[in-house]
């Protein structure tokens, strides 16, 4: 059965979104589905000022792998960090179109009390496990480690100087 189309409170859609609240949070208030509100931003919204739902993801897509560059770590930690409304899966989309490979910076930034990661990238090492290079806090050395160790509370010793600092 068709009939005339739905009567829908579209000021209350723009005003909802202009207060930051998600699509499913305003098709819920509304009563109205996700898709439609998407639908009706998409439309109307720029004439009320609201950016376009798909063009606001992106830019939230492009703000989290601009974090993760800077900052290093994975795609969710850094959309909690920033508190942005995006997926992981539209953050890996933004960083292919900005051809940056989010593996190579999972470490960057990582250190403990004798190691800091201060370049991006892991690499294979002889024995072909994952390893990245890390610098010495204390001489300035910078070694290859596997990936792990840069979670554990010291490190290796460092190959250069040979210390290891106390971790209490």
């Amino acid at each position: 059965m068709t009939g005339a189309p739905r009567r829908v409170n579209r000021e209350l859609i723009f005003e909802l979104r202009k207060e930051g609240l998600t699509l499913k949070e305003i098709g819920e208030i509304v009563g109205i589905k996700s898709t439609y509100a998407w639908k009706i931003l998409k439309n109307e919204g720029e004439e009320q000022g609201i950016p376009n739902p798909t063009e606001f993801k992106q830019e939230n897509a492009r703000k989290v792998v601009e974090e993760i560059l800077e900052n290093g770590g994975r795609p969710k930690e850094a959309i909690n960090k920033l508190g942005l409304y995006v997926s992981p899966n539209t953050v890996r989309k933004m960083a292919k179109t900005m051809r940056v490979n989010l593996a190579d910076y999972v470490y960057y930034k990582s250190e403990n009390f004798n190691w800091i990661v201060d370049t991006p990238g892991t690499h294979k090492a002889d024995e072909g496990k994952l390893s990245l290079y890390a610098t010495c806090k204390h001489c300035g050395n910078q070694q290859s480690m596997r990936c792990y160790a840069i979670s554990e509370i010291g490190g290796p010793n460092c190959k250069s100087c040979g210390k290891r600092a106390a971790h209490f």
